[in-house]
């Protein structure tokens, strides 16, 4: 999915000879803590609902508007940069911008963390297997070959940083209840597993508790 697909269909930023005050009442209508500046359908940087908390509400947006801080993207940027750009700059709002640099609309935060959680299935049935490795030794066809000869198949994967710069933490969603035989064949194979989050244990543990209530109302 790219960043063109996934524009919020009613959201508007704000014109540069508009107000402060403006600015902050389509903030609050919008329930967002930033606006792009526009001038017309140019993109002149972004505004925080803390730059106007700290102005006059009568000056006009385009004089507290930093033009050297301008996050954006473009229509085809892919998803995973999505996120990325608003991890890194930490905005409720990113604008986007046509092949000829017109802006055509921006995403939200809120709505994009939605997609990103409904569409990777992290909502499906299974279980989690987290690893730890060396960066080196990363190959996920390895990984994968081991799941699917024991019958799962992996929902999806992620890669984040461990403790230091070589070492990494592979975070994997497969299709099975219990994994314990995935597990030793990669134990076998010198994977050091971190943790393992089994589907099926948090329905034993309710189970185990339901039962022991009964016991108690029989008693």
């Amino acid at each position: 999915m790219i960043a063109g697909e996934l524009l919020a269909k009613s959201f508007v930023g704000v014109q540069y000879q508009e107000t402060a005050r403006t600015a902050l009442l389509s903030m609050n209508d919008q329930y967002v803590k930033h606006l792009p500046v526009l001038h017309d359908d140019s993109y002149l940087g972004m505004i925080s609902e803390e730059d106007l908390l700290n102005n006059s509400l009568e000056v006009e947006v385009k004089a507290l508007v930093n033009v050297e801080n301008r996050p954006l993207l473009h229509q085809t940027d892919h998803l995973f940069k999505i996120m990325g750009l608003f991890a890194e700059k930490q905005v409720t709002v990113l604008p986007v911008l046509d092949e000829k640099d017109q802006y055509i609309g921006s995403l939200l935060q809120e709505e994009i963390v939605d997609y990103y959680t409904k569409s990777f299935a992290y909502a499906d049935p299974g279980s989690i297997l987290v690893l730890e490795m060396n960066r080196r030794d990363y190959e996920l066809t390895t990984i994968a070959r081991v799941i699917e000869s024991e019958g799962g198949k992996i929902l999806c994967a992620f890669v984040s940083r461990s403790t230091t710069p070589e070492e990494m933490i592979l975070t994997i969603k497969i299709d099975k209840m219990q994994i314990k035989e995935i597990n030793d064949t990669l134990e076998r194979m010198d994977y050091n597993i971190r943790a393992v989050y089994e589907e099926t244990a948090y329905s034993d543990i309710l189970q185990e508790r339901y039962d022991a209530l009964m016991h108690y109302l029989n008693v």
